[in-house]
Order: C-alpha cells, then structure tokens, then sequence
C-alpha cells in the first residue's frame, strides 16, 4: 500500500514536470526569432516581436508626430512629420537585440521589466520639410505686413512723423533653420515669437537723428511770415504755400528753401505789387476817370526789389522765424488803395492840351494855373507819366541846347532833366503858346504861382501829366 502511494506521489510530480517542461519547451520555440516578454526599446513596448514587427511599429510611431509652430498672437499651426518623409533609425538593429537575448530565461523575463536604451538616429528629407515650412500661412500666407521703418513722410498738409511698424513678416531662413534643428525622436515645438524669428523695423522712433531732422523741419513748416508791402497792404505766407519748396540737406543737417520757388514767389508779390511804370486809373479834375502811367521814364510808384525780398524770405524760412517783415522798395510810394490808387488824393495835375496844371492837397483843389509845357514836336514834347518829386531847388540854373535859364523855384522829377518850374521870361501862359513856342520839355509855371506851389508840395509828391 505503501508502495503504491509512492508510485503515485511520483507519477503526479512527473506529470506535473512534463507538463511545466512541455510550456517551458513551448514557450522556448513560440519565442525564438522574437523579443522577450516584458521588454522595452527606446520607451516602446516590444514584448513578443519579431524584428520586423518591432521595427514597424517603432517608425510607425513617429508616423503620428507633429511639428508644432507656435505663432504670434497666440496663433499656432502644425506640420505632421510623415509630410517631410520622417523615419526613426536606430544604432542597434533589432535583429541584433533578438540574437543577444537569453530564450532558456524567458520565463524569468515575465517577472522583470527589461528596459533597452539604444542610440537612436532619424532620417527626413529636408527639401520637403523646407516646403512644408514655407507653405505655412505665417511664411507665405495672405495678411502679411512687412515692417516698416519710422520715418518722415511729406502729406499735403505737411510733414508727419511716422512711427515704425513692425508687421509680422518673418525671416524664412531663420524659421527653416529652426525647422531643421528642432527635428528629433519625438513630437517637437518652436516658438517663433521666443526665438525672434519676426522681421522688425530696424529705424525705430526713439532714432536721434530721425526726431532731429522732423523738429528742424516741424519748426520750419509751422513758421509763418507776415510780410508788410507798405501803406497797409500785407500778405501771410505760410506752409501752404511754401511747404513745396522745402528740402532736407543731409551734408549740412538742415532745411534749405529752394531759392527758384521763392523767387517766383516774389515776383509775384511784385506783379501784384509794384506800380511804378504801369498804367492805372485816375479821376481827373473834370471827374473823368482816364488812364495814366505806363511810361518807361515814369518816377513814381513802388518797385520792389526783388532779389532782396527773396532773400530776406528764404533765410526767414530756412531759420524757422516766425515774425513780421518788410519787402525792400527800390522806389515806393505815398499810399495804395485810394480812388486813385497808389497816386491817392494829394498830387499835381498836369493837362497837355488844357495846357493847365491843378494841385490837390487831401482831395482838396490848392493851386489852378495855365502853364506852358514842351513844344508840341517828337524831340520836345512833355513825357506823359506818373511822376514823383525827386528834388526841390532854389534859385537853380539849368543848361541845355537852349542855353542856360535861371529858375528861383525847380520841382525836378524826371531823370532825363524835365521839371516843373518859374519861368520869368515868359509873358503869359496857357492857350496854344505851347504849339509855337513850347519849352524844351519842362512845365513853365508863372513865377508867383511857382513860388506857393514850392512851399506846398514834399518829396514824393505824384505829377500826373496826360
């Protein structure tokens, strides 16, 4: 009995050893050619993989990453690894792995993790990651604004200082370099903002020199002349008329106003200005409005010296002088805006035909007398023209073809020696006298009348002789 119970202890233990043999066995052949239980490559379960499985699903698992680009303003995009062909390889194979495991071990391997670091390499083809980079909306999408230096722009109503704009251009070289460094084993990121991958205006406002050149110009465009043109006439030139002549001088750091425009300027404030030698309306002792002046020899009215003026304007500009200022006159006259114009109210009135002359003081009739002009011949007629007195002259002696003359009382006002004076020898006056025994050119006035007209009249004074 005993032995029997033996022979069955023993046959159970057999069994049981048969058994545990027959799946060590089993297990030993269901395992070679392939990984062990429990075993880990590189972070990545390979447990019970022949080489080739385990190196499928090791580069499908780069298959599903990502190269996130973080943008500006929170704005994001991705680009997946398989579009530039990516491919995880490693240092070891994993034919080398399965050669060097321990199958009599297996069973153990379930019981232990077994953790495998090998040296990992990848492969991508760079041309397509280029493209992929460059097709990002960021890099060559629609709404990019390139950066924009702060600067000085000239508008129609001035120049304006503009602040830079930095835009969101990038710099694609940058990116790509990026691009290509942050490529790895593993789902990778770059941040485009951090790493300063956007273009910037490289003037920016706080440029020395830029503020500089805006205040000398501001301070040019802002000034205004108030230009004074006698007996009350005035003009105000400011930038919108002058803004155009404005130009900035690198060499010397400066405005210069262009001396042309100013000139022409000028000369129309002179067109409009100057009298002396232009035809003007006058009321004459009947009332009748006639024209007079026009008369090259003419010797009153204003003229304007232009060349003067100018340049009194473009140094007050180029120096940012806001200020009232006065044109300089070669000649000017006694006033502007009367009835008569610039002859006004206070003048002498001289009829060639009427052989007559009038004296107005205030618009107030002084002096009426016949007088004798110019013998009614090409060679001594009486200029017509508005004249000035140049000169008054006591008890003068004048010369000429016709000899010598004295005169007590001389009223000079023509260059070419012509004047209104006494003239003693004379008889009588006015009539025709003049048609057969006219003067050489001067106005013969009866020696009394002479001597209060004299007294009256200042330097300056209009004569008018039509």
């Amino acid at each position: 009995m005993k032995h029997m119970k033996g022979l069955l202890v023993f046959l159970c233990f057999l069994t049981v050893g048969c058994v545990l043999g027959y799946l060590y066995y089993r297990g030993y052949q269901d395992l070679q050619g392939k990984l062990l239980p429990n075993t880990w490559v590189n972070g990545m379960n390979v447990s019970g993989m022949t080489a080739e499985e385990a190196r499928a699903q090791y580069e499908a698992e780069s298959r599903g990453w990502k190269l996130t680009v973080h943008e500006m303003d929170g704005a994001e995009e991705t680009i997946p690894y398989k579009d530039f062909g990516f491919r995880l390889t490693m240092g070891t194979s994993f034919e080398k792995l399965i050669a060097d495991q321990n199958y009599y071990k297996w069973p153990l391997a379930n019981l232990k993790k077994t953790i495998i670091r090998t040296k990992q390499g990848f492969t991508f083809d760079k041309g397509k990651l280029k493209k992929c980079v460059h097709s990002l909306n960021a890099v060559s999408g629609e709404g990019i604004v390139d950066p924009v230096d702060a600067h000085i722009e000239k508008t129609d109503k001035g120049y304006v200082f503009k602040k830079e704009i930095d835009g969101n251009r990038l710099n694609e070289d940058k990116v790509q370099k990026l691009a290509q460094e942050a490529v790895s084993d593993r789902p990778s990121e770059i941040n485009l903002v951090k790493s300063k991958c956007y273009k910037k205006a490289r003037v920016r406002s706080d440029n020395k020199t830029l503020l500089s050149r805006f205040k000398k110009l501001d301070a040019v465009q802002n000034t205004v002349l108030t230009i004074y043109l006698e007996n009350g006439a005035v003009e105000t030139l400011d930038k919108s008329t002058f803004l155009n002549w404005m130009n900035w001088n690198d060499e010397g750091n400066k405005v210069l106003i262009n001396a042309g425009a100013v000139m022409k300027y000028t000369n129309s404030l002179g067109d409009r200005y100057d009298t002396l030698r232009t035809v003007r309306n006058f009321t004459n002792h009947d009332g009748e409005v006639i024209q007079v002046g026009g008369n090259p020899v003419d010797s009153y009215g204003f003229l304007m010296d232009r060349d003067a003026t100018a340049e009194r304007i473009r140094t007050a500009l180029e120096n940012a002088e806001t200020k009232n200022m006065e044109c300089v006159w070669f000649d000017y006259g006694l006033t502007r805006d009367t009835e008569n114009g610039d002859i006004g109210y206070t003048y002498i009135e001289v009829s060639l035909d009427e052989q007559h002359m009038w004296y107005y003081q205030d618009g107030e009739l002084k002096i009426d007398t016949p007088v004798v002009t110019g013998l009614d011949t090409e060679e001594r007629r009486t200029p017509t023209g508005v004249y000035a007195v140049l000169d008054k002259l006591r008890d003068h002696t004048m010369s000429g073809s016709y000899g010598t003359a004295f005169c007590r009382y001389t009223l000079a006002y023509n260059i070419d020696g012509i004047c209104i004076h006494d003239a003693s020898w004379r008889g009588s006056f006015g009539g025709d006298i003049w048609r057969y025994n006219g003067s050489h050119g001067c106005v013969n006035t009866p020696s009394d009348v002479m001597a209060q007209l004299y007294e009256m009249v200042d330097l300056n004074t209009p004569i008018v002789i039509y």
